[in-house]
């Protein structure tokens, strides 16, 4: 039995944006709770599934994560659980399979643990009102790379088949730099991707609520959260639904939690 305030889920989504497969999980567990968003295939997405490789990969990750004590123990165990099942995985490199990004907690006795890989976020409203944002911002040069390349492409006078190409090599260069220097770090098939991530530990009853996400809500607001109003579970559904009306081209998945 846990001792001292508990950990209660006040409000959560996850929400399939405008591609054919929500590749985003969301997990609540007794003592553990998690968001991932896997992210949209950029190479072969059909070579171990028929539908999605990305969201088969992401909905057996789902099924196989227990609470192992640890929160990174707990998914590296789950990515070593679902590699078991998919024994073709060692024919590929780990850039051409499913990549995640990950952002989890879990509270153990008097304090709770947080763990965050790539660009989801965690944030953590203090009972004396101050916030504090747990961010990987590292994949933005990344980010600032494709999004030019994207534009470079974009304003060449070629035809739709050849700019449409170029605009896939464009990601597919990116994406290579999966875990490699000179790249970006995320989760992957690979169980030492997590060794990558941010951890951290805070006291529980200094806590009011935490909110975890997707950069589908993050993102898609666009303001990081900074007041008491950011943690009202009314106001985040709402920004929610403004986000899906707006732009549903990306998953959006969140867990509000509140200490009891």
């Amino acid at each position: 039995m846990r001792i001292g305030d508990t950990m209660k889920v006040i409000s959560k989504g996850c929400y399939k944006g405008s591609r054919a497969y929500n590749n985003d999980i969301i997990g609540t567990l007794d003592s553990m709770w998690y968001v991932m968003d896997g992210a949209t295939a950029v190479f072969e997405d059909n070579k171990f599934s028929d539908e999605s490789d990305v969201y088969e990969y992401m909905q057996l990750l789902n099924k196989s994560i227990k609470d192992d004590g640890e929160i990174i123990r707990s998914i590296k165990n789950a990515i070593g659980s679902v590699n078991e099942q998919l024994p073709s995985l060692n024919e590929f490199n780990e850039y051409e399979l499913p990549i995640f990004t990950i952002a989890g907690i879990r509270q153990q006795d008097k304090k709770i643990d947080t763990y965050l890989l790539c660009d989801c976020l965690i944030s953590i409203l203090f009972k004396d009102g101050s916030v504090f944002n747990i961010e990987d911002t590292r994949i933005n040069e990344s980010k600032k790379e494709c999004i030019e390349g994207k534009n470079s492409i974009n304003s060449l006078d070629i035809g739709e088949k050849l700019k449409s190409d170029l605009l896939l090599k464009n990601e597919q260069t990116i994406r290579m730099g999966a875990n490699k220097e000179g790249g970006y770090y995320v989760g992957s098939t690979e169980p030492k991707s997590l060794n990558q991530g941010y951890s951290h530990s805070f006291l529980t009853n200094d806590i009011a609520r935490i909110l975890i996400c997707s950069d589908g809500y993050s993102d898609g607001y666009g303001t990081l959260p900074s007041s008491k109003e950011d943690f009202d579970e009314k106001v985040i559904e709402q920004r929610v639904q403004t986000i899906l009306e707006r732009d549903k081209r990306d998953d959006l998945s969140y867990i509000l939690l509140e200490v009891e």
